[in-house]
């Protein structure tokens, strides 16, 4: 039946079966006429042949052709309406659509557009349909560059940015070809990309200014960082030894000088004790000195013996000073090597001995010459002659 229905579906082969319907129906009435009916009733028959033809023919008539006429007739109804039912739901969700959405045809004229596009448009539907859109919104005053390049060279999809008053749009036009690809129509886009300007062009002032600060910084942590290595290079090559106790008396820290004063390697003296390297006279004095700075603040120093790991011995100044940080205590030492200080304190009280010394002689010679003086005065007073060395009883007072 379906393909009957397909057959019969132009107006020529409907006539055409119809026709030939009616040669077989009326070939099928003579032949029984002539065979069951003699010759005298055939005038009379004849006068019901067309009545016989109609009544034979109609029912066929029906049944082939306009029974499947009538089911084509209401599927294409119901197709009719979904189609409209889909254009409807298609206009309303175009309506949903925030952005502004409108389609033209070859000669830039309207044919459909959504509900954003007639709000930014300000005028009614019926007023848009059929109007130029550059003459509509956005009133550009002639098509935009990217519909005519869809247009001319089929691309797939072109878009540029458009303003109209004080909002920026992101024109998107997409062309529309059949199978022949002979152009239907455009579909327009136009997305408010305004807010994400203003951002990009705040972000650009942003990224100046971090820009700005960045190089700032750099220079600043350049600044520091040299500050740090010439930092680094006072305190490991300085000629005071540095070096940090905790509590327990365990070195926390020293530099390279330090670790030289004390003969060994900075990695062996790490986390040992300092009292070892005290020479045993000296210990004692070391122990208290060091918990009389964990008690007090300030600095305080003391002059101590001290062994190195060869147990050659030279006198250290110790300059102490105690710190807290983050409720921890430790101990800061600065050492200084005073060996050669000692050295010629021991010689020069040698020498202030011996000079003692000498000037204690001295002075006893030049006592014992005053009074061999005075007593040759007294001798020649006896004598009734003047006194020969007439000063020496001043001289004497004075001493």
């Amino acid at each position: 039946m379906k393909k009957l229905s397909a057959f019969l579906n132009t107006p020529a082969r409907a006539v055409l079966a119809v026709g030939m319907l009616t040669v077989m129906v009326e070939l099928l009435i003579m032949i029984v006429v002539e065979d069951f009916f003699p010759l005298s009733m055939h005038k009379h028959l004849y006068l019901f042949d067309p009545i016989l033809l109609i009544a034979m023919v109609s029912p066929a008539l029906y049944f082939l052709i306009f029974r499947p006429m009538r089911a084509q007739q209401a599927e294409l109804g119901a197709a009719s309406k979904k189609i409209e039912q889909a254009y409807q739901e298609w206009m309303a969700a175009l309506d949903v659509v925030e952005d502004p959405i409108f389609l033209h045809d070859q000669e830039f004229r309207i044919l459909r557009c959504n509900k954003a596009y007639q709000q930014c448009a300000g005028i009614r539907f019926r007023e848009i349909i059929g109007q130029p859109y550059y003459a509509v919104f956005p009133k550009t005053g002639a098509p935009l560059p990217s519909c005519l390049r869809t247009m001319e060279k089929a691309e797939a999809e072109e878009e540029e940015e458009v303003t109209a008053g004080d909002a920026i749009y992101r024109s998107r036009a997409v062309s529309v070809k059949d199978e022949q690809g002979v152009y239907l129509y455009s579909v327009h886009t136009l997305e408010d990309i305004t807010a994400r300007k203003r951002i990009e062009s705040d972000l650009g002032v942003y990224q100046a200014e971090l820009k700005m600060q960045n190089e700032t910084l750099r220079d600043a942590r350049n600044d520091l960082e040299e500050s740090r290595d010439q930092f680094v290079d006072l305190y490991e090559f300085s000629p005071v030894g540095y070096f940090t106790l905790n509590r327990e008396e365990k070195i926390d820290k020293i530099n390279l000088t330090g670790a030289t004063l004390l003969g060994a390697e900075r990695n062996k003296l790490l986390h040992h004790r300092f009292a070892p390297f005290v020479a045993t006279e000296d210990r004692d004095r070391w122990h208290r000195h060091f918990l009389n700075v964990l008690q007090h603040d300030g600095q305080q120093r003391c002059e101590l013996a001290l062994r190195r790991g060869d147990d050659s011995v030279f006198h250290a100044q110790l300059d102490c000073l105690h710190m807290r940080a983050d409720g921890a205590s430790s101990v800061r030492v600065a050492l200084v090597d005073i060996t050669e200080r000692k050295q010629s304190e021991a010689k020069l009280t040698e020498q202030l001995d011996e000079l003692r010394g000498w000037h204690d002689v001295t002075l006893g010679r030049e006592m014992r010459v005053i009074e061999l003086k005075h007593e040759v005065n007294e001798l020649l007073g006896q004598t009734g002659q003047p006194p020969r060395y007439p000063g020496t009883e001043s001289d004497n007072l004075q001493k």
